[in-house]
């Protein structure tokens, strides 16, 4: 019952969060098709979720609006600490459940336990929502603010994974004329596309010749 309930956890804290990120990020540039089970895009995923979800624990603990809306429940931190205690035993131990069962303690406390989760989660899911904008209005602006060492950090760390390649090739993302043109000569020998490309300016129009590592 307890591996059920983390793999619950899991998509609820990890996946729908990734879920909602992309939705917003893609608002302002196109996404790149990751692979699920590739190794650096579940790292991503959890780097990506839990920038918003230390923030949310933080404000759900102290701030005095986070603390009680939505979903508000009574009692202190022991409290808390003692339902958690008593749902994670009932669910970890069929023996455990049946004591805390008949003893009326677990309903009690694993409602209690699903109203702060929901609480979390609505302020977690509308801190991501905030990440996803503001990651968004910073990729979008990747020509403007790629000479910041901080802001180059994040970008390849974060941000450039996340955008389509041939949006990165085929446009003037790299630049911070929006309004330059770019075109790509595929007349070569042996076009593959690549991230190996040549990039020559001449006045308003940029020219992107993508060769073949051969």
């Amino acid at each position: 019952m307890l591996a059920l309930v983390l793999s619950f956890l899991v998509v609820l804290y990890l996946i729908v969060p990734d879920a909602i990120f992309r939705f917003v990020f893609k608002w302002f540039v196109p996404l790149r098709t990751l692979v699920p089970a590739k190794p650096e895009t579940i790292y991503r995923a959890v780097v990506l979720a839990s920038i918003p979800f230390v923030i949310t624990m933080v404000l759900v603990w102290y701030a005095p609006l986070f603390t009680c809306w939505p979903f508000p429940v009574d009692g202190a931190s022991q409290q808390r600490r003692a339902d958690y205690k008593i749902v994670t035993a009932a669910l970890y131990s069929d023996a455990q459940f049946n004591k805390y069962d008949s003893s009326g303690q677990f309903w009690p406390a694993f409602t209690r336990c699903s109203r702060r989760q929901a609480r979390l989660l609505v302020w977690f899911y509308v801190a991501v929502c905030g990440e996803g904008l503001l990651f968004g209005f910073l990729s979008a602006n990747y020509g403007k603010y790629q000479h910041y060492g901080l802001y180059n950090i994040l970008a390849e760390g974060l941000l450039l994974p996340n955008i389509s390649e041939w949006h990165l090739l085929l446009t003037p993302f790299v630049f911070p004329n929006k309004e330059a043109t770019v075109s790509a000569d595929i007349l070569c020998t042996d076009f593959v596309p690549t991230n190996r490309c040549i990039t020559e300016r001449s006045s308003n129009i940029f020219w992107m010749a993508v060769r073949s590592r051969a």
